[in-house]
């Protein structure tokens, strides 16, 4: 998935900081620079605070060059818009692939819609056979899914302990044993 950035401003104050629970969901599109981070830890003695801080900055570290993220829902929807934008006709990839398939976007959407916080936005991938696969890369996973017309999740990859694949109904709630699956993706 490709990073959207947007300008860098400051962290909140100390003391606004003071006021509120301290999580990462109060940095959703936050906009911030990794000095800021590091200059609050040094700051604060907020012991019980610094597990989430070395998050904060670790996620900087990680995808985070002086500037910020979107919100990463937004950064999917921009994504996903482009990629239909770009299959929205027959052989779009120069080899004979069939445009993407709505029902298959708005399963994938729906499926996106009820992710529970906690499990990461996956890569939205156009399939020649004109259906949106849906692929985790992380902590030694890689899983694609793909909800065909008729509704039917077909997941498949690569975990830390073989190969696993699988069919399931998708009725608008994520089968649990996905939904499994991709909880252990974030735990590694």
């Amino acid at each position: 998935m490709t990073m959207m950035t947007m300008p860098c401003c400051t962290l909140p104050s100390v003391n606004t900081v003071n006021q509120i629970p301290w999580k990462l969901d109060h940095l959703k599109p936050a906009l911030i620079k990794q000095e800021n981070v590091s200059k609050f830890h040094n700051e604060t003695n907020f012991k019980h605070h610094s597990k989430e801080l070395l998050k904060i900055q670790s996620l900087l570290e990680q995808s985070c060059t002086g500037t910020a993220l979107l919100d990463p829902h937004q950064a999917f929807e921009e994504e996903l818009n482009n990629i239909i934008k770009e299959c929205s006709e027959e052989d779009w990839d120069g080899e004979g692939a069939l445009q993407l398939n709505d029902s298959s976007v708005r399963y994938a959407k729906s499926f996106i819609e009820n992710l529970p916080c906690g499990v990461s936005l996956p890569e939205p991938v156009p399939e020649p056979c004109g259906e949106l696969a849906l692929v985790w890369k992380k902590n030694g996973y890689y899983i694609a899914i793909g909800i065909d017309s008729n509704a039917m999740i077909a997941y498949g990859g690569t975990t830390p302990s073989g190969t696993i694949t699988g069919d399931l109904k998708f009725d608008g709630i994520i089968p649990k044993e996905l939904l499994d699956l991709l909880k252990r993706i974030e735990i590694g």
